[in-house]
């Protein structure tokens, strides 16, 4: 896409948000206390604090040490790196986009080849298990039977991604030597010992991620609104699209649709494995390094989409498993 396209699709974009604003105060007014209340309640609570301990363990430069412990199995999984494998353990478990946002930031300080981290960045950057079991399948979907059926569901496609992405991988032995001559010449990457500075810098850093994460979950807060409430299409349409923008407040509007609960659930777990668009623009804008791809990381999650719905569709005619 060339520069002028790219132009015009951002005017188009500022002016339809501005249509929206004087056309439809009351849906922008209900998308932005949406997006608040998620950001208050869902985001700040299960992001920020691992964030701010990234920060600090990037900081402290004790990657090292976790990744040696995580070496192992990482790495006969995955094929990752002796830094590649922290990144993987910090997307399964911390949710989006901190995966993304891990990965970035090894590779700015040349800890992880470019290569493998367009490689991991696939399939690390995922939704956290305390989402999943705890907002999706207890708060929303309510009584589901099969919650470890679910989980697995989601987790499936990912691990097997990781897992086949891996025999493709030919860096992946690299350890600390290998990109030091590059580090060195980098003062930022050198470790910090832990002071008060430190940690103001850290905080300072995990608060503006945290703004612009909150700032792209609004907008698309207010996107789904309008989907939902004013775009004259068939309501299966306005599911499946405000899912695309926004995965909690599109799982919000599935779970109050009149579909089956098996229809319900898995239709919110596809649509979590994708992410949806907010989640797209969360995880490029902390993805400062130009030289990550997004294009690949877009591929592989609808990818990853798919094969959950033919994975569920698959488990319900082979095992008959009924929620």
């Amino acid at each position: 896409m060339n520069t002028n396209s790219r132009h015009i699709i951002s005017l188009g974009c500022i002016l339809f948000l501005f249509s929206m604003l004087l056309l439809f105060p009351d849906i922008c007014l209900s998308g932005v206390n949406t997006g608040i209340h998620l950001c208050l309640t869902a985001l700040m609570p299960s992001i920020f604090p691992f964030v701010l301990i990234s920060n600090i363990i990037m900081r402290l430069g004790v990657v090292q040490i976790i990744g040696k412990l995580l070496y192992p199995v990482m790495h006969l999984f995955f094929r990752t790196s002796l830094y590649g494998g922290y990144a993987v353990f910090m997307g399964f478990f911390c949710g989006y986009p901190l995966g993304a946002k891990v990965t970035n930031d090894l590779l700015e300080q040349h800890l992880i080849s470019e290569k493998e981290a367009n490689r991991i960045i696939c399939f690390s950057n995922n939704t956290s298990p305390g989402y999943l079991q705890n907002y999706l399948l207890i708060s929303l979907l309510g009584p589901v039977r099969h919650k470890i059926f679910f989980i697995l569901l989601y987790y499936i496609p990912i691990i097997l991604f990781g897992i086949l992405s891996g025999f493709t991988a030919s860096h992946t032995n690299r350890s600390i030597e290998t990109f030091q001559s590059r580090r060195d010449s980098d003062s930022y990457n050198h470790p910090e010992p832990f002071s008060v500075k430190t940690l103001d810098t850290c905080i300072l850093e995990s608060f503006k991620t945290m703004i612009k994460l909150c700032g792209y979950l609004i907008i698309f807060s207010i996107l789904s609104a309008f989907i939902y409430q004013k775009l004259p299409i068939h309501l299966p349409f306005k599911y499946f699209l405000a899912s695309l923008c926004e995965i909690t407040t599109g799982s919000y509007y599935l779970s109050e649709s009149v579909y089956p609960l098996p229809v319900k659930a898995v239709c919110c777990i596809a649509a979590t494995s994708f992410g949806g668009f907010s989640t797209l623009m969360q995880t490029r804008s902390v993805c400062t390094n130009k030289n990550i791809s997004l294009r690949r990381y877009f591929s592989a999650r609808l990818l990853m989409a798919i094969s959950v719905i033919l994975l569920y569709l698959t488990a319900l005619n082979l095992f008959h498993i009924s929620l």
